[in-house]
């Protein structure tokens, strides 16, 4: 991160809430993984719902999402499958969040949970040159985005614990000069004060409990539609009327309750609205559902978000005008489901088995989704194919391809039931040709198939 970093932000309050994130990265005090794990990978993709383009991009660089089927995920799938790259390792979360970086966060993600999230650690509270400098360049940053100003600082710190805490060559450098200034008929103000007792003299010597709960807590804080919570962490003022609710997640930043907190002066003028408008999600719709005992079971429509369910019955729809619906489509996950409908979009119309294999292997972002869609495919293009029998054979992943790619020639040769032999390197041993289904190599270290035969010719 560079030594200076700036934010394009249309707000006063966005601009300091990324920059103090920006900070708070680049000086090691908050770690990528420490954000993901605060904002999981299903809130994210939830908060950039609006956000195609970048939602769209994040899969395809991370995720390994096509990128014509990227944009075409729901954002509880766009979850998964970001949530699956970075459990398979395929990607980490200082990659994410280059791509989702500190003003992404503040235009999406809820102000208030940033700032607890930034705050966590109440580095104020064990003084040190390095948390002193991180007060330092949260207040100037307030100051250099006319949160506040000198004056109000001054007022909330106050003189006489200035005159206390601060160096007693410094104090009296500042009376000699406002002594003289006096007799020159000239009035001593917070400019002279700041040439002879600059701001890091203050951060430097009055103590960072106090620094904190006056300026930071009692002026920054407020200027920003933020406040501290009783607990003592810091979280955004409630919206008149707002509920407070733990299995919420809401991404509207809303213009603070003066009444939720007696830290807030009564004159304070509204703060700056966020850049971007956002909706209130609820938790359901953040996480994806989870599978039990081992099975990928969807739950039932009442408990998934109604896009989703429209989108799955779309997808099913759409695969059984095509004669490829799925046998046991509710064991499917969504995000499975609708990559093979996006990917039979593309697949039906390309020529040749080399094609085809590259559309099939581009429509999955890793190898587990591939498979477990290989076996839907195959039972999809003929009964007679069992995925249990399948997963006991062993396959590899390039002999269930192979297996799909033959039963996909024979759909568009007009076969609709095997009478040809089944491709090389998978006839029984014995040699004999069943009515069921081709066995599988017996096992993963077999040697993989050899190429599939030309398409048979039609013969007037």
């Amino acid at each position: 991160m560079p030594d200076s970093p700036s934010s394009a932000l249309d707000t006063p309050r966005d601009r300091f809430l990324s920059l103090v994130l920006t900070y708070a990265r680049s000086h090691d005090w908050l770690s990528a993984p420490q954000v993901v794990e605060e904002f999981s990978p299903s809130a994210i993709m939830a908060a950039l719902g609006s956000a195609d383009e970048l939602r769209a991009k994040i899969l395809v660089q991370l995720a390994g999402v096509h990128e014509r089927i990227a944009p075409k995920k729901s954002a509880t799938a766009a979850g998964e499958d970001l949530q699956i790259a970075l459990d398979e390792k395929l990607t980490d979360a200082t990659k994410l969040l280059g791509l989702f970086d500190s003003d992404q966060q503040v235009r999406y993600l809820p102000a208030d949970k940033l700032w607890a999230l930034v705050t966590r650690d109440a580095f104020w509270k064990v003084p040190s040159d390095r948390a002193r400098q991180r007060v330092l360049h949260l207040l100037q940053t307030a100051i250099d985005e006319d949160l506040v100003d000198m004056k109000k600082l001054l007022h909330a710190v106050g003189v006489e614990r200035l005159l206390a805490d601060l160096p007693k060559e410094l104090l009296q450098k500042s009376l000699a000069d406002a002594v003289r200034m006096g007799l020159d008929g000239k009035s001593f103000d917070v400019a002279r004060l700041l040439f002879h007792c600059p701001l890091s003299e203050w951060v430097d010597h009055v103590s960072l409990d106090h620094l904190w709960e006056r300026a930071v807590v009692g002026e920054v804080l407020p200027a920003c539609a933020l406040t501290s919570s009783p607990s003592g962490g810091n979280t955004a003022a409630k919206a008149p009327g707002a509920k407070a609710s733990s299995n919420k997640v809401s991404t509207d930043k809303a213009p603070a309750d003066k009444a939720s907190s007696d830290k807030a002066p009564a004159d304070k003028a509204p703060a700056d609205q966020p850049s971007a408008p956002v909706t209130e999600l609820a938790s359901e719709d953040l996480e994806p559902a989870k599978p039990s005992g081992g099975s990928s079971v969807v739950p039932p429509s009442g408990d998934r978000r109604r896009e989703e369910v429209a989108a799955r019955d779309r997808a099913l729809e759409n695969l059984r005008r095509l004669d490829r619906s799925p046998r046991d489509a509710e064991k499917l996950t969504t995000p499975l489901l609708l990559a093979i409908d996006a990917m039979y979009a593309d697949l039906l119309q390309l020529a040749d088995d080399d094609a085809r294999e590259e559309c099939i292997r581009d429509a999955f972002p890793n190898e587990k989704l591939l498979e477990d869609a290989l076996y839907a495919m195959a039972e999809a293009l003929d009964p007679k194919l069992d995925e249990a029998e399948l997963r006991n054979k062993v396959p590899t992943i390039e002999s269930l391809v192979q297996l799909v790619l033959y039963e996909e020639r024979r759909r568009m040769n007009g076969l609709g039931s095997r009478t040809s032999s089944p491709p090389p390197g998978v006839v029984p041993a014995d040699g004999i040709v069943s009515t069921g289904p081709p066995p599988l190599p017996p096992s993963r270290r077999s040697v993989p198939p050899a190429p599939l035969p030309p398409p048979a010719r039609k013969h007037n």
